[in-house]
């Protein structure tokens, strides 16, 4: 069994509770989350049937939140690998229909067209101070050797000044807005095409 990165539960995950392929948020992650919403999570779009955030309601993968619409308050830890693409991407698309929507993500994505693309979409964010120890879901212990900072992501927050007081004693929480599209190509891939690879235009 390949190993994989700490995720809330990968997506072609049923109900296994001895698995090694997703890995639980940390109470100390999930009790800010449940302040903001006053308690409790009102909605988990992606985990598994033993809902380990305890929201008010949730989907398992056999739910398939990815082609539904999501309800007007939901939380996400979607599986770090290839699939965070399209659980961002469908958290954008759920955002336009003004939906409040906080995700819990990797932080190491920032060279990425489409993460920074995504980073144009939002206004406000929490950097974790600290690396995450997820939970093993079969044991309850913590995984360590996280490799990868995390981020709170929120979307629609009906309440930013809450927001902050709520997530201030966990990292870094900060407004911003893009004040560019990305482009469409790398530093490298710009200068092949511009200086037809003359490597000394680069010291110019």
């Amino acid at each position: 069994m390949t190993r994989k990165a700490p995720t809330g539960f990968i997506g072609n995950v049923r109900d296994r509770d001895e698995m090694d392929l997703g890995w639980q948020t940390p109470p100390e992650l999930l009790a800010p989350v449940r302040s903001y919403y006053g308690g409790s999570i009102p909605f988990d779009v992606c985990t598994t049937a033993k809902n380990p955030t305890e929201a008010q309601g949730f989907w398992t993968p056999e739910d398939d939140a990815l082609h539904r619409s999501w309800p007007k308050q939901c939380w996400v830890n979607p599986p770090y690998g290839g699939a965070m693409r399209v659980w961002v991407e469908k958290a954008v698309e759920e955002m336009w229909e003004d939906k409040e929507i906080i995700l819990l993500l990797s932080a190491a994505r920032w060279e990425q067209g489409w993460w920074q693309k995504f980073l144009t979409r939002i206004e406000h964010v929490c950097f974790i101070r600290g690396r995450v120890s997820f939970i093993r879901p079969g044991t309850g212990e913590r995984v360590s050797g996280n490799t990868y900072a995390n981020m709170y992501v929120g979307l629609n927050l009906a309440d930013p000044d809450r927001w902050g007081q709520c997530l201030e004693a966990v990292g870094l929480c900060m407004r911003w807005y893009a004040m560019n599209e990305p482009p469409e190509k790398t530093a490298y891939q710009h200068w092949r095409q511009e200086s037809k690879g003359n490597s000394r235009d680069l010291y110019k």
